[in-house]
């Protein structure tokens, strides 16, 4: 009739046996029992193999050690690597996505605004859950989940740059949710109570930050220089917390839209696109092209992942149209080249 969570946390061997010593005792005083069928060790190290006095018993029997756990959803590593629980994050994500579409193309809806609704209040929790701790690095698993979405949507291959799919639908990657949830963490941190235990792990990674390239702490600071507001960390805090978080935000968008705009300068691979592409916004067409052929053509056509020659980067087919001697680009299909003069001057 009763259950409950209980985590005992030691840095000895002697000192984690003391515990469970301990609840042996409490448990039978309140008539509670322990499942050891579920109650697992995790011994937090680099590598290396158990010693003989890493062994430790509840009421004679011995507590099996593992070298993963999942806990409140989480599955923790004996490196605390977040690789494999990012993982499961990202699978759970991208089956609900398609679950998502399928709905969708099902009720022959291809409304863009109500996808993006259903992504961010459904998926991108499922991606985001714990960030607070990993939010501050980067991650491609997490981020190819948002992609492989947008992709779908647009009916693009996989390996259409990501510059244009963000540009067509006006997104921005993941990665600024996840360090606003590590920051807005980090405002909570500073102001909890010293009895807590995340509270003690922070000041103990304070207070160690400076032998650790890479802490989490280390990381909150690197942050918030990376975009400008050193002064918060210097001074140690902020007033309103969330009017920061919202101007912290804005800066980061703006950010990442310069970086944007410059990589469409950069590469000749988008001089056809930014040629009527230049702001990082959701097109107009996405909402209006409500039959899916010639939304698909359309978006095609956009991001030059279209059968024409030029588009052909992944083999030695040569660029030009095969009925004349100029490149097959999308002026020359479109205007230019005479084999599709009749069909032109149908359709025009």
């Amino acid at each position: 009739m009763f259950a409950d969570d209980i985590c005992l946390i030691s840095t000895t061997p002697a000192g984690l046996q003391n515990q469970i010593n301990n609840l042996e005792k409490a448990s039978e005083a309140l008539g509670l029992s322990v499942n050891l069928n579920k109650t697992k060790i995790m011994i937090f190290r680099k590598g290396g193999h158990l010693s003989k006095a890493e062994k430790w018993f509840y009421k004679g029997k011995q507590i099996e050690v593992v070298n993963s756990y999942k806990y409140l959803g989480f599955t923790l590593t004996t490196k605390l690597s977040f690789d494999i629980a990012l993982e499961e994050f990202a699978g759970r994500a991208k089956r609900k996505v398609v679950e998502i579409m399928k709905t969708m193309w099902r009720l022959e809806c291809f409304d863009v605004s109500l996808f993006f609704k259903l992504f961010d209040a459904q998926v991108k929790p499922m991606l985001l859950y714990a960030a607070e701790i990993w939010g501050l690095t980067r991650y491609q698993v997490i981020e190819s989940v948002h992609l492989f979405a947008c992709k779908r949507l647009l009916n693009v291959s996989i390996k259409t740059p990501n510059t244009m799919v963000y540009g067509e639908l006006g997104r921005y990657p993941l990665y600024i949710d996840s360090v606003l949830c590590s920051l807005r963490y980090w405002f909570k941190l500073k102001e909890m109570d010293l009895v807590r235990l995340p509270k003690q792990a922070y000041v103990y990674d304070k207070n160690n930050s400076l032998e650790k390239k890479h802490s989490w702490f280390s990381n909150v600071k690197s942050c918030l220089d990376i975009f400008g507001f050193s002064e918060v960390w210097i001074n140690d805090g902020v007033g309103d917390v969330k009017l920061f978080l919202n101007a912290f935000k804005e800066r980061m968008i703006d950010c990442y839209k310069q970086d944007w705009f410059a990589k469409l300068c950069e590469s000749e691979r988008f001089v056809t696109y930014r040629s009527y592409k230049s702001l990082l916004e959701t097109e107009k067409y996405l909402h209006d092209l409500t039959i899916a052929k010639f939304r698909k053509v359309f978006v095609w056509f956009r991001l030059g992942v279209n059968v024409l020659n030029v588009n052909n980067r992944y083999n030695n087919r040569s660029k030009l149209c095969p009925f004349c001697e100029e490149i097959e680009d999308e002026r020359h299909f479109l205007l230019k080249c005479h084999k599709y003069n009749v069909l032109r001057e149908n359709i025009y």
